[in-house]
């Protein structure tokens, strides 16, 4: 207790006051609501349809929006607990203070009691015949001792006052803890929903890249609808570009009451990768730009293609197809279309629309090309193990019977669709 001294004449003992018990509250942090961690991890986004792709794209930007608001009102909490307990650090200091002055006003009172007046004054009242003279010293004497009984009774109320305040100062400490525990909570929940949603986007992009080298083979079925898709995916591609925030999370978070301030760690980006893929070609390393390479690309093999009814696919499934074909004939059904496409098509398009560097035709994004061209040896139609099928010579819809026939016999010859593009079908379902 500030200001108390050790002499057996202690307010304490004077007053008969004990001592009271310093507490401290213990506030748990409460997180609050919380937005829901993660995009929608149902959503296959390159094999799902691109409105349901759309909706996972809104999901995660409106989830990052609404952790964002939380964090914010979180952070002004945690500033708003902090500012409080500088409020009763001031008021704690203030109560000390004038507990202390009133420690020495009673303790020099109470030595002036016993020393001065406490000895001398009763000794010249039994000694005076004066009766007059006597009732005033009484009076004085009794003044006195009503003096020092008020001033013993507002240095009480001050140590009181005091225990209180720092009672005060302990429970705003706890909960600025507390505050800041929470804000800490959402920044990691934050930090966790961009690297989420960066990751979706990433998705988007590697789903254009295959849907351009689906539009790429389709064209030789259908260029109008190989156009469309081409500008839907594009679209697509373009909203996830604009659904991440440019402006970097903040991730630095002021620091509880006697605790060092805590950092998010940055995320490591892996460095780029020096890739020699023509034989004889100089090695190229590729730039750091905005986008890290995957890994060193290996060039596609050639493929042992095979002509089946008028598809142009790998041998490895001629024999699967010519079974097809001839079970969906026998159902009264005519099956057309467009298989295999060479990869040197492709790598014709990355060198005249991204450049002729390994890197520019074997790693850049499709979406940095101009136009937007896909890498050559991803599509499975560059593999020649996929079809894109007609029905009577109209692209495949879903409402075809050909479809309908398919859906239902397709697995057993070793053929999957892939859900988005109807006309799809491939070994694998991609």
């Amino acid at each position: 207790m500030a200001g108390s001294f050790t002499t057996g004449l202690s307010p304490v003992g004077a007053t008969g006051r004990q001592p009271e018990p310093t507490t401290t509250t213990t506030t748990t942090a409460d997180p609050g609501p919380t937005v829901p961690d993660g995009a929608d991890a149902s959503v296959d986004v390159l094999r799902a349809d691109a409105q349901q792709v759309q909706a996972a794209l809104d999901d995660t930007a409106a989830k990052r929006s609404a952790a964002e608001h939380e964090l914010a009102a979180s952070r002004a909490e945690a500033d708003a607990a902090a500012a409080a307990v500088d409020a009763a650090k001031d008021a704690e200091q203030l109560a000390a203070k004038k507990a202390t002055a009133l420690d020495a006003d009673a303790q020099a009172a109470l030595v002036d009691a016993y020393v001065g007046t406490g000895r001398d004054v009763p000794l010249g009242v039994l000694a005076t015949d004066n009766s007059q003279d006597a009732a005033w010293q009484s009076t004085v004497l009794q003044y006195k001792a009503d003096e020092l009984t008020a001033l013993l009774a507002k240095q009480e109320a001050a140590h009181a006052h005091l225990a209180a305040e720092r009672r005060a100062k302990d429970a705003a400490a706890a909960d600025a803890e507390a505050a800041e525990q929470r804000a800490s909570a959402k920044v990691e929940q934050l930090v966790r929903l961009e690297n989420d949603q960066t990751k979706l986007v990433s998705q988007v992009g590697d789903r254009l890249d295959a849907a351009l080298s689906e539009a790429a083979a389709l064209a030789a079925v259908d260029a109008q609808a190989a156009a469309k898709l081409a500008d839907q995916e594009q679209q697509l591609a373009t909203a996830a570009a604009q659904s991440v925030v440019a402006t970097p999370v903040a991730t630095n978070v002021s620091a509880p009451v006697g605790k060092p301030a805590t950092k998010t760690p940055p995320t490591t980006v892996a460095p780029t990768t020096t890739v020699k893929l023509n034989p004889g070609a100089p090695a190229t390393t590729a730039p750091p730009a905005t986008t890290i390479p995957a890994g060193p690309v290996v060039q596609p093999q050639p493929v042992d293609t095979v002509n089946v009814g008028g598809f142009i696919v790998a041998r490895t499934i001629a024999d699967q197809l010519t079974q097809l074909l001839a079970a969906a004939g026998a159902a009264g059904l005519t099956l057309g279309g467009s298989a295999y496409r060479d990869v040197n098509v492709q790598i014709s398009l990355r060198q005249q629309h991204c450049g002729t560097s390994d890197y520019a035709v074997w790693q850049m994004p499709a979406s940095q090309c101009s136009p937007p061209t896909a890498i050559p040896g991803r599509s499975m139609h560059e593999r020649g193990l996929a079809i894109d099928f007609t029905c009577s010579r109209v692209l495949l819809t879903r409402a075809d019977p050909c479809y309908a026939w398919l859906a239902v016999n397709a697995a057993s010859y070793g053929l999957y669709n892939l859900p988005s593009e109807p006309w799809h079908w491939s070994t694998n379902g991609n």
